[in-house]
């Protein structure tokens, strides 16, 4: 499921907020003294209560003191409701209880594990501590809640007995939640799912988009749907009429299996099995003939295709019995045993070849008509309604071309004109007397220019060519300059 303490958490409390307003709801039935009675007649007290101490015990245990972890934990929540009845208008008497638990395993989600389902033996064990821990002398209504799951032969647990019901939840990989109760009370086992009708419909809606690539092979199947959102099939088959009934397909129960498949959207009826002989006729008479031969073919195929399901899920039953067949020829040890399995084991693979003889017809049925299909579609493609004849194509180039060429010639006339007829013989005339002052200037420029760089060269003087084995020129000697004369003999040394 998961390893997340938080979606454990979340899944506990989410359940038991459901719990506490399913009491107050008259729908609610359980079992009492005087049979199943509606809560909501009944007087009710409900105690919560939780485990949250003997988890805080078990992190200190595991020296795991994390109040950040503490706030992700299920806690183990359980609620307790009496039911009573009154009795000489003052007192009141118990008629029935109502006992819900969580079970969550906790060492697995603080050591960031996936905790495992739950076992038959570990529910037995704590559903007899829970019944003595809180012993009753009325009927009693057990919901045992386990976040992580629980195995298949716990589901066995569930019974109903004279004085005791026991009913498993759990959420499930789909998203939703399984709960497991006698079959005779399965009202109650409605009731007690968390998810709600729009929480399950968008489930399905979004598993049928999921699977709609399924179409283009064939078909969408009722019951495949149903498995994958673990989900009443009778749900999932109403779904699919919407869904089938919204997009133009058509929906069918070929060979016991509601299917979806491209048609023509008017050969079925919900709940229908086949057209009835006025909707034969008005199928007939409506739309073009490719159409109709493409909505027979399309049922053909999804027909074919439910009819080789079964064939292979035959086979695999038939193949699963010869691998048990084999085991016990490995263990016999009388002659006699081994002989008739033998002939057993003969028996079985004579009617895989049939099996497979089947399927390989119904094989080459299936490539037949998708292949007409095929060419149906291409058929209907060709012929679709508003496409222009060669004719009119024709015509409507040959004027397109026309057009084209008249604004061609328009183009190069407007081109002959402005080169024509561009600038008037004043404004040429201005035109080149800038263009000549400006050439003029530029020449003058030109000059100034050459005159200042000849004469620059000619005042650094030629440029000595380098020796490659000139030695170093010496510096002529640096002469230190006299120090300064004191002030009393700078003033003599003047003149008077």
């Amino acid at each position: 499921m998961s390893a997340d303490p938080s979606v454990h958490r979340e899944r506990e409390r989410r359940f038991f907020a459901h719990l506490h307003k399913l009491v107050q709801d008259d729908r609610l039935r359980v079992d009492t003294t005087g049979g199943r009675r509606p809560v909501g007649s009944l007087i009710s007290f409900a105690a919560d209560l939780d485990r949250e101490i003997d988890l805080k015990r078990l992190m200190s245990q595991k020296g795991l003191p994390d109040r950040d972890l503490l706030a992700r934990m299920p806690t183990g929540m359980s609620v307790d409701v009496a039911l009573s009845r009154r009795a000489l208008l003052l007192f009141r008497r118990r008629v029935g209880r109502i006992l819900a638990a969580s079970l969550p395993d906790w060492e697995p989600l603080l050591e960031g594990r996936e905790p495992a389902p739950m076992t038959a033996a570990a529910v037995r064990q704590a559903l007899a501590q829970l019944v003595r821990d809180n012993p009753a002398e009325v009927p009693t209504t057990v919901i045992l809640v386990s976040t992580q799951g629980f195995t298949a032969e716990a589901h066995e647990v569930a019974e109903r007995t004279a004085r005791r019901t026991v009913i498993l939840v759990e959420p499930n990989a789909a998203g939703g939640w399984t709960i497991t109760a006698p079959p005779e009370i399965g009202d109650l086992a409605d009731l007690l799912d968390p998810e709600a009708d729009e929480e399950k419909e968008a489930r399905i809606a979004a598993e049928i988009e999921r699977q709609r690539a399924d179409l283009l092979a064939g078909g969408l199947y009722a019951d495949r749907v149903a498995a994958a959102v673990q989900l009443p099939l009778q749900r999932v088959e109403s779904a699919l009429r919407s869904f089938a009934a919204a997009n133009g397909l058509t929906v069918k129960r070929l060979h016991g299996r509601v299917v979806v498949f491209k048609g023509d959207g008017t050969l079925s009826r919900p709940g229908e099995v086949s057209m009835g002989i006025i909707e034969t006729f008005r199928t007939l008479f409506r739309g073009n003939d490719t159409q109709r031969k493409i909505a027979a073919l399309s049922e053909s195929r999804a027909s074919i295709l439910v009819q080789m399901d079964k064939a292979y899920a035959d086979m695999e039953v038939v193949e699963k019995k010869e691998a048990q067949l084999k085991e016990e020829f490995a263990k016999a040890t009388v002659m006699g045993t081994k002989k008739r399995i033998a002939s057993q084991i003969a028996g079985i693979r004579k009617d895989l070849e049939r099996r497979q003889q089947l399927v390989s017809v119904l094989r080459d049925k299936l490539g037949t008509i998708e292949a007409q299909l095929h060419s149906l579609e291409l058929v209907k493609q060709g012929k679709t309604e508003g496409l222009p004849t060669p004719e009119e194509v024709a015509k409507t180039q040959a004027e397109a071309e026309a057009t084209l060429a008249d604004l061609q010639a328009a183009r190069e006339a407007a081109g002959r004109m402005d080169l024509s007829s561009s600038m008037s013989p004043e404004d040429q005339a201005v035109f080149d007397e800038l263009e000549a002052e400006n050439a003029a200037v530029k020449a003058r420029e030109m000059q100034e220019k050459k005159v200042m760089e000849e004469q620059e060269s000619a005042a650094n003087g030629p440029a000595e060519p380098a020796r490659e084995s000139a030695s170093p020129v010496k510096a002529p000697p640096v002469v230190a300059a006299p120090p300064p004369l004191p002030a009393e003999r700078a003033a003599k040394a003047e003149p008077g």
